[in-house]
């Protein structure tokens, strides 16, 4: 016989959902709004605060929605997912949401739960169609996550991006499949516009266009697209290196922090026997680590820099942000960085006003006194780049005309 009820929780599952959602939709007379749920690192929770107490925010959850949310549909997903199927109207629907939340915060503030617990939903009016409410709920529900909001209800914006994301991933896996890759070489100029022996290997598809942008990244920073896409060309590029036998050269390969910190595989051995291999001097290789995006799992960074700098290998800091990439400073504390590369988007922000732009200045003036060159990439400001250098006695460039 099928069962219809989700063991911890004691809601209703998926195929209750998929069951009664044409029976419910008619008793409402097609007046109705799919919710789909996802609770916020509930994966951090579980890590941190163990697994008990994850499941208790599940089931307090539960509880709450079944108080709240009556004669609706209250479906456990899977894990941290919820799906509520509800005749209520949307100012409804947004005032349960909200006393939901305060009665989170009131058990929390009473030690009922040891942690505050969050959620985001996606919001759409029922279609005829359950697949395709649930697939427009979810995106929805994907873009209130993106935003740091609550909720979000669908509209065809959302729609279209959500499309394009899925042709973006589909491109990704195509490329990683066919191994389709081209290898660009950025030279880098000190600030007298001199070509010095440093070069910048940039990873492209084979039409030269760069893989991912900061927005595509996050779509795909937590698969394992990225450890995939760095392996096969770290390993790529120094083949072509041992073939290119230039002992003067100083290459920057990228690399992504979360494919040096995986727990799936020992990336510093890795490294080390594919420099063995192809017998690659380590004072030919700098390691430009992508930092474009962080979370919790940075702070594991330090124990691997550290290898790698042991090793002799040179680090450069990519994509560094003063406002974001705050956790840089403490590994700047405890290790020698080489380079530290900054892009517009990076320093837009302290370009505004002289006070920021002094801010700016004083960052970079700290880093050349610890003995970290600072690169600047893609910076088509002149005036800006004429008054970092005359600040920066020692700074690189990947423009020399500028």
């Amino acid at each position: 016989m099928k069962s219809y009820t989700d063991g911890l929780t004691g809601l209703n599952n998926m195929a209750f959902l998929y069951d009664y959602y044409e029976e419910y939709l008619k008793q409402n007379e097609n007046n109705c709004y799919l919710i789909a749920i996802d609770f916020a690192k509930l994966k951090y929770i579980n890590d941190n605060f163990g697994h008990a107490i994850g499941d208790l925010c599940l089931k307090t959850f539960a509880n709450l929605i079944q108080k709240y949310f009556v004669k609706s549909l209250l479906i456990r997903r899977s894990g941290d997912e919820f799906v509520i199927m509800t005749s209520k109207s949307t100012i409804e629907i947004e005032e349960l949401i909200s006393k939901i939340n305060n009665d989170i915060a009131k058990l929390h503030d009473t030690n009922s739960i040891p942690v505050l617990f969050q959620f985001n939903c996606g919001i759409k009016i029922c279609e005829a169609s359950i697949e395709e409410s649930l697939y427009k709920a979810d995106i929805t529900m994907y873009d209130a996550k993106d935003n740091g909001f609550y909720y979000s209800y669908y509209n065809d914006e959302i729609y279209s991006k959500a499309k394009d994301n899925e042709d973006f991933i589909a491109n990704i896996d195509r490329i990683i499949k066919e191994e389709s890759y081209n290898y660009d070489c950025h030279n880098l100029y000190n600030k007298n516009n001199d070509k010095t022996n440093l070069r910048m290997i940039t990873v492209t598809d084979k039409n030269s266009k760069r893989l991912y942008n900061q927005a595509q990244y996050e779509l795909i920073k937590n698969s394992s697209r990225i450890k995939r896409i760095d392996l096969f060309n770290i390993k790529s590029i120094l083949e072509i290196l041992r073939e290119e036998n230039d002992s003067n050269t100083i290459s920057f390969i990228p690399v992504d922090y979360k494919t040096i910190i995986a727990v799936e595989y020992d990336f510093i051995e890795m490294f080390k026997n594919y420099l063995i291999e192809n017998n690659i001097n380590v004072k030919n290789i700098c390691l430009n680590i992508n930092f474009m995006s962080t979370s919790e799992d940075i702070k594991k960074v330090d124990v691997k820099i550290k290898e790698l700098k042991e090793l002799g290998i040179k680090i450069c800091i990519d994509n560094f942000d003063p406002y974001k990439n705050t956790y840089i400073y403490n590994i700047m504390r405890v290790f020698d960085v080489d380079y530290i590369k900054f892009y517009p988007n990076s320093i837009s922000n302290f370009n505004e006003n002289p006070r920021e732009k002094l801010i700016l200045f004083n960052i970079i003036d700290t880093f050349v006194s610890l003995g970290t060159t600072p690169i600047f990439h893609g910076i088509n400001d002149k005036e800006l780049i004429k008054e970092i250098k005359d600040i920066c006695f020692n700074c690189l460039v990947t423009n020399a005309r500028l």
